[in-house]
């Protein structure tokens, strides 16, 4: 089911850093390094051969490398152990079933001890410390992990991502009542999107949505319990979200730094434009397309403006 009352087409922003490095590089040159990265991705748990995906890249290997530290501020090998060290966070955060060793594999580290020494050396943190916080992660701890691992920008310290954050393309709309259909999750329980979406979405669906409150997102989903479904009739419904005025932006994000990074864009614009906002102010997040199999997510994020707690 589309989505219906936008009154003006949400600009989307991309928090996808290696989107924003290639994008003025000649045509050419941005196809060959979006497949250098695609190569990458493809299997981070492979040895790194930057020479191979160089030729199959079609640029010679001294080039390559050239361009590459040029374009995304790192050595291939560096970009490919920050992006195994991504996985292993969340592995670790995700999977309680895996022990360290399998993750570590899994992640493309040598052995546990090569992965326990990277989380020191680039996070400060240790294995069994990520997984014993996995239940009752500190929204402040998780927000540095993630920012930690965010792409190097080349004039801050702050990584890219909180930079792309700060051209995100605020507007007000107005919606009509919408309805959803919805199960209760608990947000930092592992994997709990993935597992109950995959039990309640209809094939066709070309929105997943994501139910909280204002207060829930300044703690960044700590303990939080929110509501998980998808657009649907009103006489199909189990919740509805009340007409009114949202403030929204849309946006594409790869990880969790540009997630995290987008929220505080959120709260930014909302303290500097003085807009009271309520704990229990309704906030709605539609991913669109989730059924797709891309690296990067299209979500739109929503704010009911105008919120008065019901009384019964």
């Amino acid at each position: 089911m589309s989505e219906q009352g936008i009154q003006k087409e949400l600009k989307i922003a991309s928090l996808v850093p290696e989107e924003k490095l290639t994008e003025s590089l000649p045509p050419h040159w941005r196809l060959r390094f979006e497949k250098a990265i695609q190569l990458i991705h493809s299997d981070l748990s492979a040895p790194l051969n930057w020479q191979d995906i160089a030729n199959q890249c079609h640029i010679s290997p001294k080039h390559f490398l050239h361009m590459f530290r040029v374009i995304f501020h790192e050595t291939p090998g560096q970009y490919q152990c920050r992006m195994r060290l991504k996985q292993a966070a969340y592995f670790l955060t995700t999977e309680s079933d895996l022990t360290v060793k399998d993750i570590a594999a899994r992640a493309g580290f040598s052995s546990s001890q090569a992965l326990a020494k990277a989380l020191k050396r680039e996070l400060g943190v240790s294995a069994s410390e990520l997984r014993d916080r996995r239940y009752d992660m500190d929204p402040k701890f998780a927000n540095r992990i993630a920012l930690l691992l965010g792409q190097p920008h080349q004039q801050a310290e702050l990584p890219l991502e909180t930079s792309l954050a700060g051209e995100l393309d605020f507007s007000i709309s107005n919606h009509p009542e919408r309805y959803f259909h919805t199960t209760p999750i608990s947000i930092n329980e592992p994997n709990s999107i993935e597992k109950v979406w995959s039990q309640i979405a209809p094939d066709d669906t070309e929105s997943q949505v994501l139910l909280s409150t204002w207060k829930d997102t300044e703690e960044l989903y700590e303990n939080q319990k929110s509501q998980l479904g998808y657009p649907c009739a009103p006489d199909k419904a189990t919740q509805a979200l009340p007409a009114g005025s949202f403030l929204e932006c849309r946006l594409r994000y790869s990880d969790l730094s540009g997630y995290y990074s987008a929220w505080s864009a959120f709260h930014h614009y909302v303290q500097t434009n003085n807009l009271t906002l309520e704990e229990q102010t309704p906030v709605l997040e539609v991913v669109h397309n989730p059924n797709t199999a891309e690296r990067s997510v299209d979500i739109t994020l929503s704010v009911l403006l105008e919120f008065m707690p019901k009384t019964r």
